[in-house]
């Protein structure tokens, strides 16, 4: 790694790679984490700890073999700050009723390190017996500030540990076990380095720890992965190992590039850094980019709820469709969209937005799923998607094209645009009933105000559960284990029987466990307890299409010849069906919770 010495030593070569390695981890680390858990405490005081230690290995590298002046006074700097860190983490694995006094301890452990801080910094140059050799941890002579700086640091690595004695007496120590291992093996390291403070200390290879500070770097890592994964449901374990494996082999890739090419060690550091940040940042931004898509999704699901609350007050019905309109064009950036109602004669425009106007008549609104408009709607809209009530299209949605030419919708705009649909048939069915409620006003007033907060409330309901679709990886994995829900082994090694706490003491119990919960919650998508004659009716489809495909291995196509649809209506009433089953499990595993 970088420029040697003619003559290096084996031991001193091993002892760069391990600290290359060091940097490299935790600066990736850093980034991952951030990329999967912006507002996670836990998370944010991992990737503090992460940098600080990255810093920490950065300086160890750069100096190895010749050290600048000052440059352990930098390293005992980052550690001072890092081991703050790892305390205020584990602080806040404490449940809030066992941590006591813990704040103001928290307070003066910061005070003080921030003191020592002072004091470091105001002692430049550094003291005497500020540098250590590095293949042999050595120092004749210990200023008095590093001292303190260890007592300090040994004060704190002992209050961390007992944050887990109070994790413990809450009961929830064992979800927290790589947490303590990790903690554990930086104390190791933080010992064997300060144990130079005492009189007479023999010399001890320093690669001893930093082998143990690059595993305590790794552990931590993995347990802040696993908590994001497992306590606050994030996407993060199942690909944790494949991003890691692929950064740091690519950082090796450029530092053996480097050397080859006659680089220093600090050109070679600083390569792989802009290598880690590179490839890191493209990744935060992709996820930071998804989560405000995944927001503005939620915030287009809202305010149809709010919408769906004005049913039955002074707004009609052509002018909440007019609002809902305006919301989707926003949201799909479509140039303009129209809600035609079916008359007797056929469909008539009702609300449109730079549309077809209100009052035109509408041919070839007849469809069964989404799909591209006919001759007499081509160049003006791009999709119609046909409103359903009571298993009659009574109204069709007619999306305009994007706003850009270059652009075209999505797969998932085009479940947005069906999810529109669907508000909309509820919007006609509630609307219906409101006015068939006024019509007999007279004679059955109190029955009318009765039905009209039953609508109100049926709409709010049904709104609200499709407001509540669970996240995207949670669906995968119910998809992926009904792929396997006849092998327990695969089942039971699942990480959704983990999320959904399946009983068992081994794996295929918990896999049994899990199949049992899937069919459950697949059963709640049944309509009726006996199966109707071919063809099936709208109602049976969902069911049908994941019972069919999974549990009696049918093949997709006989599927769709039985219900008579569309590969593309096949794959959506899929999609639809998996998100009701994903959020039926949830719905499951939160009820069998116990309170609190």
């Amino acid at each position: 790694m970088g420029a040697w010495p003619s003559g290096g030593l084996p031991v001193l070569y091993l002892t760069s790679v391990v600290v290359y390695l060091g940097m490299v981890i935790s600066l990736w680390m850093a980034a991952y984490l951030l990329a999967r858990g912006f507002f996670s405490r836990v998370t944010w005081r991992a990737v503090i700890i992460m940098v600080l230690l990255a810093i920490w290995f950065y300086s160890a590298y750069v100096n190895l073999i010749d050290q600048a002046p000052g440059s352990s006074v930098i390293r005992t700097v980052m550690l001072i700050f890092a081991v703050l860190a790892w305390y205020d983490l584990t602080y806040q694995l404490v449940p809030a009723p066992t941590r006591g006094t813990g704040r103001p301890v928290r307070i003066g452990f910061f005070a003080l390190g921030g003191l020592l801080t002072i004091v470091l910094l105001a002692s430049w140059p550094p003291p005497s017996g500020a540098t250590i050799e590095p293949v042999l941890s050595i120092s004749p002579q210990i200023a008095p500030i590093y001292v303190a700086v260890a007592l300090f640091d040994a004060m704190v690595i002992g209050a961390t540990l007992y944050n887990f004695v109070l994790i413990a007496r809450a009961g929830a120590g064992p979800a927290h076990r790589f947490f303590f291992i990790a903690t554990c093996l930086a104390a190791l390291a933080a010992a064997r380095y300060y144990l130079l403070a005492l009189p007479g200390m023999a010399p001890f290879a320093s690669i001893t720890l930093r082998i143990l500070a690059l595993l305590a770097v790794l552990v931590l890592g993995y347990a802040v992965a696993r908590h994001q994964a497992f306590i606050e449901r994030r996407t993060t374990l199942h690909d944790f190992p494949i991003s890691g494996l692929a950064v740091v082999g690519l950082a090796g890739l450029y530092a053996l590039l480097a050397e080859q090419r006659g680089f220093s060690r600090d050109e070679v550091a600083l390569i792989t850094v802009l290598a880690i940040l590179t490839h890191s940042g493209i990744d935060l931004v992709r996820e930071f980019l998804d989560r405000l898509l995944n927001r503005s999704e939620g915030e287009l699901r809202g305010r149809l709820r709010q919408l769906a609350r004005d049913v039955g007050g002074d707004s009609d019905l052509p002018d909440n469709l007019h609002h809902g309109l305006e919301i989707l064009c926003q949201r799909l950036g479509a140039q303009g969209a129209f809600v035609a109602l079916k008359q007797a004669e056929g469909y008539v425009v009702a609300a449109t937005l730079s549309s077809r106007q209100v009052g035109k008549w509408v041919e070839g609104a007849e469809c069964d799923d989404l799909a591209p408009p006919g001759p007499d709607l081509a160049g003006e809209v791009d999709w119609l998607a046909p409103v359903f009530a009571g298993g009659e299209q009574v109204a069709v949605i007619g999306l305009g094209p994007p706003r850009t030419t270059r652009s075209k919708y999505t797969d998932a705009n085009l479940d947005l645009l069906a999810e529109t649909a669907d508000w909309v048939g509820l919007m006609w069915v509630t609307n219906r009933q409101r006015l068939e409620a006024h019509e007999r006003l007279d004679r059955f007033e109190a029955e009318e105000q009765t039905r009209e907060k039953d609508s109100q409330a049926g709409a709010e309901d049904l709104l609200s559960a499709l407001g509540q679709d669970p996240p995207p990886e949670f669906v995968r994995l119910v998809e992926e284990a009904l792929r396997h829900v006849t092998d327990y082994a695969v089942l039971g090694e699942s990480p959704l029987a983990a999320q959904i706490n399946a009983p068992g003491t081994t794996h295929v119990e918990r896999g049994k466990a899990l199949r049992e919960r899937l069919i459950q919650a697949l059963e709640t998508l049944r309509p009726a307890a006996k199966r109707p004659a071919e063809p099936l009716p709208r109602e049976w489809h969902g069911y049908v299409v994941l019972n069919d495909a999974y549990l009696d291995d049918v093949p997709n196509r006989e599927i769709m010849a039985r219900l008579y649809v569309s590969q593309g209506t096949f794959n959506r009433v899929r999609r639809k069906a998996l998100r009701s089953v994903a959020r039926n499990l949830l719905e499951m595993t939160s009820a069998a919770s116990p309170a609190g």
